[in-house]
Order: structure tokens, then sequence, then C-alpha cells
């Protein structure tokens, strides 16, 4: 669920909550609800609008939705669910409901933004030879990607401002952000401990 003014709101079949949208005196919610018991760790990715639950991930593999947006009419979710052709979960947009892989490699997809009709989402993709992670971001689903599997990298969070992409994230246990696929990584508050940056925001 969330909380309002301090008052808790509970989901219907919210496993977890995991961003939520407000617009127009609408509350929509992303997150996940429990799959089927005879999956290990199985979960289901789903939103809610005003307290009405709408299912978008498979019941039988793991999926999650873990970014939401509202543009005109349209409702965007980015997340990622496991294909079973492929043995591995994938990033994915939804829009309207309808799934949209965004690689081939396994991959999870964290935050969404619209602008001009165009399509942005950040996340990161696994490199199978190593198993590190490459920061990542999509552009209308065609891939682009931040960082070399020589690094463990992710983007967590992305935000559109004119012509500028801007991804917040982390690279080797560093709290970073990109602007347009230019790095900065940001000065750590404890020398040794493990920093990330989970969201952006332009003033």
């Amino acid at each position: 669920g969330y909380w309002m003014n301090n008052q808790f709101i509970n989901l219907s079949n919210c496993q977890s909550a995991n961003a939520i949208y407000v617009f127009d005196g609408h509350v929509l919610v992303a997150g996940t609800g429990p799959g089927n018991g005879s999956q290990i760790f199985s979960e289901q990715a789903k939103y809610w609008i005003d307290g009405n639950e709408i299912i978008l991930g498979s019941f039988v593999y793991k999926s999650a939705a873990n970014a939401i947006i509202l543009k005109g009419s349209d409702i965007y979710v980015a997340g990622y669910q496991y294909l079973s052709n492929l043995g591995y979960s994938v990033a994915t947009l939804w829009k309207n409901g309808v799934a949209s892989s965004l690689s081939t490699q396994p991959s999870w997809a964290y935050s969404v933004d619209v602008l001009n009709g165009n399509t942005y989402v950040s996340g990161e993709v696994k490199d199978l030879s190593n198993y590190n992670t490459m920061a990542a971001f999509w552009k209308n689903s065609q891939e682009f990607l931040l960082t070399s599997s020589a690094q463990d990298a992710a983007g967590n969070s992305i935000k559109v401002f004119g012509n500028d992409v801007y991804i917040a994230g982390y690279i080797d246990d560093n709290a970073c952000y990109w602007k347009n696929g230019a790095l900065t990584v940001l000065s750590k508050s404890n020398g040794s401990a493990i920093e990330w940056a989970n969201s952006i925001v332009l003033k």
C-alpha cells in the first residue's frame, strides 16, 4: 500500500508498492502481487489506479512493475518479466497494459519518462560472460549501453528535459549520473561505503 497524509491506504493483492504517480486527483501505484505459489520467489507485475488492480505480468513466472507515469490518456509502466523461451527476465515496458520486451539479454527496467511522444526507460543489462551488469537506457525501445561489462553499473532513474537525457545510478558501487551519456561520479559520503543514486530531479 501507500500513505496519504499519514494515513495508510491498503491495496488489494499487493506484495510491494514500488512507485507512485499522482495526477489530477488520481493515484497510480506500480508494484507486484503474489504469483504462482509453486514457483520459487514468484511475483506478478501489476498496478493500481485509485485502488483498482490492473494485472500486467504472467501469473506463472516472476515479473515486477518498478515505475509508472501517465501521459495524456496513456499509462506507461517499466519493469521486467521472465520469458520462458529465454529462461531469464528481460526489461519490459507496458503501454496501456501491452508489454514490449526491451532487450534479448537478462535485463531489468527501473524508471520511465515520456517527452514529445518519445519513451525513455533506464535500467541494467547483464553480460552473461562475466555476470556484471551494464547501465543502459532505451529510447523508443532502442537500446543504448552507458557502460561496458568491465564495470558493474545500473541506471536507476531517468529524466528528460529538452534534448538532454539524465540518468542516476551507480558504477562500481559509486553513486553517479549520466547526462547524454557523459558520466559524473558523485563524491562519497563515506570513503568505504557502497553508494547508489536511486532518483534524479531537474529544476
